[in-house]
């Protein structure tokens, strides 16, 4: 119940275009919880690049920074996700362009010095294909965690499959914390080693080899973007049809979507 709580408040805190809207959180007549959500049109990421396979750089990229955005509002905020994985990033819109909202805030680590912690030291939680070797350790995380979940994030829309996938999770978490994954370049060809090399900072076993925070990342990405192209969005559900704003444009959005609700 305080992991439910948290996350409530978790994602009702962060202002982003790219990250699920929660409007209240209560309990029914009979003691239930639930979240009263933004709804989403669409589908998860995961099932996105299962049906499609490896997707172009471009769109690769498009959706990565995206991810970027909104994990930037949220640690703004002093909110780390901790699990971030393509089960968490849901897409809504045309789908041949589609935008990105990042849910379940469920595990986040909130910096909050008035609230006791959820999760103690030595303490893993987490999903092991997109763990960061800190993370897989139980040792203290900060921001760098989601840094490197998203470098994996990319790394799967690129190549078509996980960096690190076993038989089971505690072989894949040996993995993570012992070995190096395949070379982004030797399973997509067309994949510019300047991307791959992106990718294997992001993904870098050590944080402080890492992209340091995620508007760093959000700027080595931004170079992949054709010439005279912008990461895009559409219009809220309700909104006008309006045309895609630019990324300059969302940074002054003030987010005044009228949007449906639905008990989650």
């Amino acid at each position: 119940l305080s992991r439910f709580q948290r996350e409530a408040e978790a994602a009702a805190s962060v202002k982003s275009p790219y990250v699920g809207d929660v409007f209240d959180i209560a309990k029914t007549a009979d003691g239930r919880p639930f979240i009263v959500a933004e709804y989403l049109d669409g589908q998860e990421l995961a099932n996105y690049v299962r049906a499609r396979g490896k997707l172009e750089v471009e769109q690769a990229v498009r959706i990565t920074r995206q991810i970027c955005h909104a994990l930037s509002a949220a640690h703004r905020k002093g909110i780390v996700h901790r699990d971030m994985k393509p089960e968490n990033v849901f897409l809504v819109g045309d789908m041949q362009a589609p935008t990105v909202k990042v849910i379940d805030f469920g595990i986040s680590k909130v910096h909050d010095e008035g609230k006791p912690a959820l999760t103690k030291t030595g303490m893993i939680m987490g999903t092991p294909s997109y763990m960061a070797p800190e993370q897989a350790r139980g040792e203290r995380v900060d921001l760098r965690v989601d840094i490197y979940a998203v470098g994996a994030i990319l790394y799967e829309l690129v190549t078509g499959q996980r960096p690190f996938e076993r038989n089971d999770p505690t072989a894949t978490l040996t993995a993570v914390l012992l070995e190096e994954p395949a070379r982004p370049c030797s399973l997509n060809p067309h994949l510019p080693e300047a991307l791959e090399m992106v990718i294997q900072r992001a993904m870098a076993k050590a944080a402080s080899d890492r992209y340091q925070t995620m508007d760093d990342f959000e700027s080595e990405l931004s170079s992949f973007v054709e010439r005279g192209t912008t990461v895009t969005t559409i219009a809220p559900p309700g909104g006008s049809a309006s045309s895609p704003q630019t990324d300059q444009q969302r940074k002054k959005d003030a987010k005044g979507s009228n949007l449906d609700k639905i008990a989650h």
